[in-house]
């Protein structure tokens, strides 16, 4: 069985499947980190947003306390 599994290992083709899967796995690695990238910036964005808009839940618009105060009052 070993012996087969060398003489295989050694075969030009399998090499070349390596090679692909390398290259897959570098793919996968690279589009996963570029997907980690996108949901921070996205998440970071939606954020800031609404801090620079002035938060107030649902309705939004003035001071971030408005809304808050707009909601222990109701």
């Amino acid at each position: 069985m070993e012996n087969k599994r060398v003489v295989k290992r050694g075969d030009k083709e399998l090499e070349d499947n390596t090679d692909l899967g390398k290259l897959g796995t570098v793919l996968v690695r690279i589009l996963g980190v570029a997907w980690l990238i996108y949901l921070i910036v996205m998440l970071g964005y939606v954020f800031i947003s609404n801090i620079m808009e002035g938060g107030g839940g649902v309705r939004g618009g003035g001071s971030p306390m408005e809304g808050y105060q707009d909601y222990l009052y109701e």
